[in-house]
């Protein structure tokens, strides 16, 4: 006899999933869990098609999962009591029981949960490299519809601007700034109008704070409670050209974020070249008029050092230094 059986249970308030461990034992064939949330939506939490005794362990999301108040959790395990299991330790087959022994069954789903906390979802357990799944580590931090975000600053005011595509289930877009690009306050937020495609603006004083660069950085927030961030943006204070470059973070890591100022939208060429002066990475790209900020992300494999760091406009070159 080939059989599935089900179980499930209603989730009283929001929940934060970091792991799943599901258990069976020999004549089991296939097991997977899975949330429905209260809109109807559905979380593929583990699907395992062909189970294996022998196999068997927990998972650990790369992202947490949040599941929300009013959801079903639900699982389902196929087992095969036929001689077409080759696992089958009974030949002819027997009546199979409930039980702790390895020739008895059982079905079993264990979960890593804790009492959801706003920005679960956005910590990252694992970075290693993964198939797609619910979340999409491997995507945007905006995973479902920021598309860019840009800003410049105008007589002591930033000018910020977002544009969304399909918006879905979005309570609000709050936006953070930062002189240190670390600390992180909340400057004001939008409602959101949930549409195919939107775009935002947003406007936020400065006049009066000591500070060479803004970082500026969105918050989102569902209707679930999930919280995600978009990518930093640094906007220089000063608007009239300047010779500097900043750099950040300094040292770095494996990327950095260059922001400077430019007379005109033009083409432009950036150099790191060692202390000794070797170029060791080169890069051609298009600035706009006004405030820029530009991320190099693939400079983790230059060695520990000193590096000098150059961009050259069409009428001037701006120069920077940074430590690895």
């Amino acid at each position: 006899m080939v059989k599935t059986f089900y179980s499930q249970i209603s989730i009283p308030y929001n929940l934060t999933l970091t792991g799943i461990l599901p258990h069976m034992h020999l004549i089991g064939t296939t097991i997977k869990a899975y949330c429905i949330k209260p809109n109807g939506d559905t979380i593929t939490l583990i699907d395992i098609p062909n189970w294996d005794f022998h196999w068997q362990g927990a998972y650990q999301f790369q992202k947490p999962i949040l599941i929300p108040q009013g959801s079903i959790v639900r699982g389902e395990a196929t087992y095969d009591n036929t001689i077409n299991n080759p696992h089958n330790p009974n030949n002819p087959p027997q009546d199979v029981r409930l039980g702790e022994s390895t020739t008895d069954e059982m079905m079993l789903i264990y979960f890593n949960l804790s009492a959801y906390q706003p920005g679960d979802t956005s910590i990252i357990v694992d970075t290693a490299s993964h198939i797609a799944h619910y979340g999409s580590c491997n995507s945007s931090p905006f995973p479902l519809n920021i598309v860019s975000f840009t800003g410049a600053i105008n007589n002591y005011v930033a000018e910020l601007m977002w544009q969304v595509e399909n918006e879905q289930n979005v309570k609000m877009y709050t936006v953070e700034r930062s002189i240190d690009g670390i600390k992180f306050t909340s400057v004001g937020n939008k409602n959101a109008v949930n549409s195919n495609a939107a775009q935002y603006s947003f406007t936020n004083e400065i006049e009066g704070i000591n500070a060479p660069v803004f970082y500026y950085r969105i918050k989102q927030m569902n209707t679930f409670g999930e919280i995600f961030y978009s990518k930093r943006i640094a906007l220089q204070a000063r608007i009239k050209g300047s010779k500097e470059v900043i750099i950040f973070p300094n040292p770095v890591s494996s990327y950095l974020d260059i922001s400077f100022n430019s007379l005109s939208k033009q083409e432009a060429s950036l150099k790191i070249l060692s202390i000794a002066g070797k170029p060791v990475y080169s890069r051609i790209f298009v600035v706009q008029k006004g405030s820029n900020t530009i991320s190099i992300d693939d400079i983790a494999q230059l060695p520990k050092g000193a590096y000098l760091l150059e961009v050259q406009l069409e009428n001037e070159k701006l120069m920077g230094r940074f430590l690895k």
